[in-house]
């Protein structure tokens, strides 16, 4: 395009024809053109500069004057000009000096005039920007690489300027290392022999998206799928090594993390995190599931039992997952065409595979008549302490396992190996299994639970017997979490109550010394809006619509993941930033 852009300068100044993009015109047959002429040799020259054009960036072009026979004349002296002294200028010997970017046409005179044209141009024909990611979280980073390409397309060797279009969201250093300080997007340029090229990155805010509280200790991810967890560590249950020493007034001295710490491989990014008793589990983003922890029963689902602690997170066979939920001792999936699948103890039951025969990988949950079925799709799922408790396609709910104290819903106190129909025939959209009690949110906005209620978890006006059939709690609900001896759900505005035991304050009432429990449903103190709750063993934590976590209850194993421990906390603190 350069030559092309050149010869139709010459074409036009009426000193060539049959210039291509290819060739610079020869003075063969000038005599067919010109009575006399100058010609200047190179017709066409380039001038290649780096950021700094020095002395050296010159170039010297020849001048022949041709009398009419087409032959050169010789001693002869010119005048020379350049016609943009802010490109290229002259002397007299016909030496051209870079000045700056651009094209300049060049005059030899002497009697008659002579054109010629010199381009300066970036001795780099492109700078190529490449980084690793197009996403981060603030406080990332993020190593650039810059490559300056030759007008062969070649790489070539070059010195970069680094620069940043926000660096209130982002620094770059002279070596292209990227520090986000906020969220945000920040276009990183990197600049040499004029030319630039750029990257834009976007920093998301480094918070947790979603909570999940298990047995003392929380999980959670943030932005880009980056699992974080707190609290309680012993058995591998935070998927990294614990960093800190806790002090229980019942278990004594236990490793814990204090605040959310970087979970799992950095490889690994999820869609959904589970919480159970002493192991965890979650979806990533290509579906396939992965669980970590306690493996004494089979739970973690790699087809080991035993062996300690599993910190790291282990691939659970091959197939593809939507969700996963952790429960006390065992683990539950489905997926992605909506059959069930769980895995860890079975000894009540509660893997409703009709065996009551522990498994250390994935088995498939059978119907009602103890045979495969394919009737029986889900679209929830959840798992408790010795039950499961799933949402059929259409809204009816089916419990399996322990169902002594009434967890099953089905009106009875028998133990259940496979799926039975939880009584009364509503249409729910959401369910949890809790300890030893369930809970429900119909479609219609309406909260049902049934099973234990000594402590009142089951929502009914008084605490004691168990509830063997869905009892109504209250309408006007979103979503329900059931927690080992309390039970905590949203509004359909976001407000947060619970109801149940309050032992270490996980209702959120904000009592200075709390106990005892709470028939009704009471507000989580703090008029915080929240878009998910989830109740644990004796914590429970939300995120709120302001895009903040908060925990509250028992922080004695670092729960709260406040960088606090040993305390109890009956109001909503902000979960520290994940490191």
């Amino acid at each position: 395009m350069r030559q092309t852009l050149l010869c139709g300068l010459a074409a036009l100044a009426g000193l060539i024809t049959g210039c291509t993009d290819n060739e610079v015109p020869n003075i063969s047959g000038i005599e067919d053109h010109f009575v006399e002429a100058v010609v200047i040799q190179p017709f066409v020259d380039t001038i290649l500069v780096n950021e700094t054009i020095t002395a050296a960036d010159q170039t010297t072009l020849t001048a022949t004057l041709y009398n009419r026979a087409g032959s050169a004349l010789t001693g002869l002296s010119f005048v020379w000009r350049s016609s943009d002294p802010t490109v290229a200028t002259v002397d007299n010997s016909g030496t051209v000096s870079a000045v700056g970017l651009g094209i300049a046409e060049i005059t030899a005179s002497a009697g008659k005039e002579g054109k010629a044209f010199v381009e300066v141009l970036p001795e780099v024909k492109a700078i190529v920007v490449t980084s690793p990611v197009s996403q981060v979280l603030a406080r990332d980073t993020v190593q650039l690489t810059a490559t300056a390409l030759g007008y062969d397309d070649a790489p070539m060797a070059a010195t970069f300027t680094w620069s940043s279009s926000s660096p209130a969201v982002a620094t770059i250093d002279a070596n292209g290392r990227v520090i986000f300080l906020a969220p945000g997007s920040a276009t990183f340029t990197a600049q040499a022999a004029f030319r630039t090229g750029t990257v834009n990155i976007t920093a998301l805010p480094r918070t947790l998206l979603s909570v999940d509280a298990g047995g003392d200790f929380t999980c959670g991810a943030t932005g880009l799928g980056r699992a974080y967890c707190f609290g309680r560590g012993e058995a591998g249950q935070l998927a990294s090594d614990a960093d800190s020493l806790c002090f229980d007034d019942a278990a004594g001295s236990l490793p814990c993390t204090l605040e959310p710490k970087r979970a799992a491989p950095p490889d690994l990014d999820f869609r959904v995190i589970s919480s159970g008793g002493q192991h965890g589990c979650g979806v990533s983003a290509q579906q396939f599931l992965y669980c970590w922890g306690r493996p004494e029963e089979g739970q973690i689902g790699n087809g080991l039992k035993g062996g300690g602690p599993q910190p790291l997170p282990a691939s659970v066979g091959s197939e593809r997952f939507t969700t996963v939920t952790a429960g006390e001792l065992h683990s539950c999936a489905l997926n992605l065409g909506g059959f069930a699948y769980c895995w860890g103890a079975d000894n009540l039951g509660q893997l409703g595979d009709h065996r009551r025969v522990n498994s250390s990988t994935p088995i498939p949950v059978v119907g009602p008549n103890g045979q495969p079925t394919s009737a029986l799709r889900f679209t929830r799922i959840s798992a408790g302490g010795t039950h499961t408790c799933a949402i059929q396609q259409g809204g009816a709910a089916y419990c399996w396992g322990d169902g002594r104290i009434g967890a099953l819903g089905n009106g009875s106190t028998n133990i259940s190996d496979v799926p039975v129909a939880v009584s009364g025939g509503h249409s729910f959209a959401e369910i949890s299994a809790g300890l030893n009690h369930s809970c429900g949110v119909t479609t219609g906005g309406d909260v049902y639970c049934w099973g234990a209620n000594i402590r009142g978890q089951v929502g009914v006006a008084t605490a004691g017997a168990p509830q063997l059939t869905p009892a109504h709690v209250g309408s006007g609900f979103a979503s329900i979490t059931a927690g080992d001896e309390f039970t905590c759900a949203l509004a359909s505005g976001g407000a947060a109550r619970c109801w149940g035991l309050n032992s270490h304050g996980q209702l959120g009432r904000g009592e200075g010394n709390p106990g005892g429990s709470q028939v009704n449903p009471a507000d989580v103190v703090g008029g915080r809006l929240f878009s998910s709750i989830s109740a644990g063993r004796r914590h429970a934590c939300g995120v709120a619509t302001d895009g903040q976590s908060y925990c509250w209850g028992s922080n004695m194993l670092a729960s709260l993941g406040n960088q606090l421990q040993a305390a109890v906390r009956s109001t909503p603190v902000p979960v520290a930033t994940p490191r």
